[in-house]
């Protein structure tokens, strides 16, 4: 008995939403989100970050419209600040009344992310804007722009270029390009206080202990929510007691403002790197797998066997590693230094075995 018209269009749907969930299942297995952090962590200013995000969002996600709203504060209103696709320049301004009109405004209100598959049954959806569009909007999808646990604003997606409805794994996605964004103006905000004494190591320029702490509960509250890795460099200077008593505290300075420049360099904007005590460094490394962990380890080993001596003065350092899934990235400091205990040790029984041959 041959299928009915009905019948085929509602395979076909059927089809083409598992297919966008397949697009968008490979899309994350195969990149980790690294190419979404790279280049939001790139931006230098709140407007950079913004436009990195909208283009990642229309990248991967193919809306044909979509929207970042704004709080003002003044009138509790809405308005569209940055509005991409069709029809963009007449959304642009357009403000939505106060008390939680359309999705934006109910998500605005519970802080939280949604979706409408078919906006003709969802009396959250606002008809202005389809009107303004100019022309009929069927599915819809939010997500919250939080910043430093305020909620500022409002990413909006209507409608999709293969004409497929939004669905929950659209959400997820949607979620985690707009954390990242949170994340990047958090840092911006940061990069824009590097004076202040609270948070910057007034030496090496770098976070101090109790700013990478606060960030650190952050990260890891962070993979908890989505389920991501999360990775720790521990790095001691192994003679700076030494330079210090010798040579006095200024070259010690020099050796730690050096060895903070090589960290810089060698990872990423996303990462955080902190001057944990006196003579160590600890570098947080979001959404970063171990063994991709042990590579940078590994490059910044050879950075300093290659006897990169800007200061003029020798030193050496011992690195601990340790990466966790969400369940137990809060205990990766205990581990991290527990594996720079051991590679400190390693390092020490080498020694005395070039002093000690015999004994071999």
């Amino acid at each position: 008995m041959p299928l009915s018209d009905k019948s085929l269009n509602g395979e076909g749907q059927k089809m083409e939403n598992d297919k966008e969930i397949r697009k968008l299942d490979e899309y994350v297995e195969l990149s980790s989100f690294a190419d979404i952090e790279i280049g939001i962590a790139a931006a230098k200013t709140i407007n950079e970050v913004m436009e990195q995000v909208m283009h990642k969002i229309g990248e991967i996600l193919s809306p044909l419209t979509h929207a970042l709203l704004l709080r003002d504060e003044g009138s509790d209103q809405l308005y569209f600040k940055l509005v991409k696709g069709r029809n963009a320049d007449k959304l642009k301004n357009f403000r939505l009344a106060a008390g939680g009109e359309g999705l934006s405004g109910w998500i605005m209100q519970y802080e939280k992310a949604d979706f409408i598959e078919d906006v003709s049954k969802d009396s959250r959806f606002s008809g202005k804007i389809a009107k303004l569009i100019g022309c009929d909007v069927k599915s819809t999808l939010g997500s919250p722009l939080k910043v430093t646990d305020k909620t500022i604003g409002v990413f909006q997606l209507f409608d999709r270029q293969t004409g497929t409805p939004y669905q929950a794994a659209d959400l997820g996605v949607m979620e985690t390009i707009v954390d990242y964004a949170a994340m990047a103006v958090e840092k911006v905000y940061y990069l824009s206080a590097m004076k202040d004494m609270d948070n910057i190591d007034s030496v090496t320029n770098v976070y101090k202990r109790s700013s990478f702490d606060r960030q650190f509960a952050k990260e890891a509250e962070r993979a908890k929510r989505y389920n991501q890795p999360l990775s720790l460099i521990i790095m001691n200077i192994d003679n700076l007691k030494d330079v210090n008593e010798k040579q006095g505290l200024e070259a010690g300075d020099r050796i730690l403002k050096e060895l903070a420049q090589i960290l810089k360099t060698n990872f990423r904007r996303v990462d955080i790197v902190a001057r944990y005590t006196g003579d160590k460094f600890a570098v947080l490394m979001p959404h970063t797998y171990k063994k991709n962990a042990e590579l940078v380890r590994d490059r910044i080993e050879k950075h300093m066997q290659k006897g990169y001596r800007g200061t003029e003065i020798p030193f050496s350092v011992s690195i601990g590693l340790a990466s966790a899934g969400p369940k137990d990235s809060l205990s990766l400091l205990e581990k991290a230094e527990k594996d720079l205990q051991k590679k400190k040790k390693a390092i020490q029984d080498k020694k005395k075995k070039k002093r000690n041959p015999e004994k071999q």
